[in-house]
């Protein structure tokens, strides 16, 4: 089995109490107990972001997620590019019309030879990676 790039929202669907909130959970821990899914640091940082900006969160909410979810992500290694990389991702927002944070992991999941796990719509125009919404990511697994 190929291994799985999770996008930002994947995690976020958890993390902030989302509509698909169960079924990414259960992606993401099948994922992780096969030894298989991988976050970019864009999307760990990303989502470091937006768990401190939530406004319906109490500071204590928001520590209290954020811990959580840096003691979880020690299961998910970390994947990153490189400055010389950054040239190929130029090129993917350039061919795909995608905007920067979807070049990243654009660029990341072909580098790194992943599929990618995202419900975000723009990645309908890629043809070079195999890309899974949760739901679809799902069914693929009969989970």
């Amino acid at each position: 089995m190929r291994g799985f790039l999770g996008d930002t929202n994947l995690f976020l669907e958890v993390l902030l109490n989302q509509e698909q909130k169960s079924e990414a959970k259960k992606l993401i821990d099948f994922l992780v107990k096969k030894g298989r899914l991988f976050i970019s640091d864009f999307a760990f940082h990303t989502i470091g972001i937006k768990i401190w900006k939530t406004p319906n969160l109490s500071m204590e909410e928001k520590e209290n997620v954020w811990r959580a979810f840096v003691h979880d992500i020690h299961k998910i290694p970390i994947l990153s590019l490189s400055p010389a990389d950054m040239l190929h991702l130029a090129d993917n927002i350039k061919n795909y019309n995608l905007d920067f944070d979807d070049a990243y992991h654009l660029t990341l999941a072909v580098k790194y030879g992943l599929n990618l796990i995202s419900n975000d719509s723009d990645f309908g125009r890629v043809d070079i990676i195999t890309v899974y919404s949760i739901s679809e990511a799902l069914k693929y697994f009969s989970l």
